[in-house]
């Protein structure tokens, strides 16, 4: 799943010249439509919390960013089975692994 989401991201990069904000709604963003297609990628219910943010497979929000220096670069990790932030090390899952 992170592999698609990381490839939806490239996409709505090409399409907005930026990957989505965070503060505007980051992934959540990739459910709405493009500019040349539909969504971005398709989110299941039950992969979404109320507040809308997108689900890992143990039910616990992406960790999503774009850090702007040196240049873009974009940031998505899961926590992992341990729940814990461990900065992309121990069980957590970046889209870099």
């Amino acid at each position: 799943m992170m592999g698609q989401m990381e490839q939806a991201l490239s996409m709505y990069r090409i399409d907005h010249d930026d990957y989505p904000s965070p503060l505007a709604g980051g992934l959540a963003l990739l459910s709405q439509p493009g500019t040349r297609h539909g969504a971005y990628f398709e989110f299941k219910p039950s992969q979404k919390d109320e507040s809308g943010r997108i689900l890992d497979p143990w039910g616990r929000p992406f960790a999503y960013d774009v850090r702007p220096w040196p240049r873009r670069q974009l940031v998505l990790y899961s926590v992992g089975p341990n729940g814990i932030d461990e900065g992309r090390k121990g069980d957590d899952l970046s889209h870099d692994d």
